[in-house]
């Protein structure tokens, strides 16, 4: 084998071992991504979820409170007290502002729980935004570093063109020359 083509055959070996680490380096970019962009939707949908549970949640609490309130009114007026005035009364908006109450408080952790998946969404969506950073930074590291070893044995092969032919092989300029 002759200088040229071992510096050939060097040269071209480092370049498609770049190109195959700038492929892997974006085939795992775009799975990771892909794999956020599915957390992310998934944590939008369960944010939804919260938040249409918690709407149920106050709607059943409300509907047992206006039960209550019924079976109050129809006690107060079994016992012949009239049940729209006085104690009897107070007790049926007590009833209701706690019931208001209830309703608010699960509103209240319903929108909570929401804003938990909805942090986890925007989380996702900016780790997706740094993959894509990350692998424009690797591969930019992978182009460079192929361009260093292309400059190093473009100088090996510079340095020994100078040189007679001999029987020299890739392994004796690679051991002979000390940037390797």
């Amino acid at each position: 084998m002759g200088l040229e083509t071992a510096a050939l055959l060097m040269g071209t070996t480092q370049a498609l071992g770049a190109a195959s680490n700038i492929f892997a380096i974006r085939g795992q970019a775009e799975a990771e991504k892909a794999l956020l962009d599915i957390n992310r939707n998934i944590a939008e949908r369960a944010a939804v979820d919260a938040i249409a549970r918690g709407d149920l949640e106050a709607a059943a609490v409300r509907r047992r409170a206006k039960a209550v309130i019924g079976l109050q009114q129809a006690r107060a007026a079994a016992a012949g007290v009239d049940p729209f005035t006085g104690t009897a009364a107070a007790l049926q908006e007590e009833t209701g502002v706690l019931s208001d109450f209830d309703r608010m408080m699960i509103r209240i952790s319903a929108a909570r729980e929401a804003y938990g998946y909805r942090t986890q969404a925007l989380e996702a969506s900016l780790r997706r935004r740094m993959v894509t950073i990350e692998a424009r930074a690797r591969t930019a590291q992978e182009i460079a570093g192929a361009a260093e070893d292309l400059a190093r044995t473009g100088s090996a092969y510079a340095y020994y063109r100078g040189r007679p032919p001999s029987t020299q092989g890739a392994e004796q300029i690679l051991s002979a020359y000390p940037l390797f």
